[in-house]
Parts: structure tokens; sequence; C-alpha cells
């Protein structure tokens, strides 16, 4: 499994999930291993999924805020969970 996080402060944290998800998915010999879309950014999350092909796992969708502030989250959550991906709260 290859474990991905582009959460740097001075990084387009979508646009760079974004690259690197394609150009691994391009690759078919990587393109065969799961991947772990790691970040605490709902949208680079959802962006990095709809590159993927198969299975993948997300990893730190947090509670570190609030109950309430992830379960207004939810929606996107659906949308996660659409993509057929597993994960790690």
């Amino acid at each position: 499994m290859i474990d991905i996080c582009m959460d740097e402060a001075l990084l387009d944290s979508e646009k760079a999930m974004v690259k690197f998800v394609k150009l691994i998915m391009a690759e078919p010999d990587i393109a065969r291993l799961p991947l772990m879309i790691d970040s605490s950014r709902w949208n680079v999350i959802i962006s990095a999924l709809k590159c993927i092909q198969g299975k993948s796992v997300v990893n730190s969708i947090s509670l570190k805020e609030g109950e309430e502030v992830f379960l207004e989250k939810c929606p996107a959550g659906q949308e996660i969970w659409s993509c057929g991906s597993g994960d790690a709260v």
C-alpha cells in the first residue's frame, strides 16, 4: 500500500495530489498497488479518489474538530464512500 499525503502549507494540496495520483495511475506496475489517501482536507481526498482506478483507503478523516463538525461534512463523506474507498477515522 502506498500512503500519499500532500498536506503542506506551501503546496496547493489538491492540485499536487491529483497530479501525483495521475502519474502513479499511468504506471501499470504501480497502479496495481492500493493507495492510501492521507489528507485532513475533504476536497483533496475527493479529488484524489476521482483519479484512482480500483479500491483505495482514506486516512486522516478526523473527529478532532468535534462530532458536530464531522457530521456537517458527512455529505462530502458520502461522496468519498460512493467512490468505493475504505476509511480510517
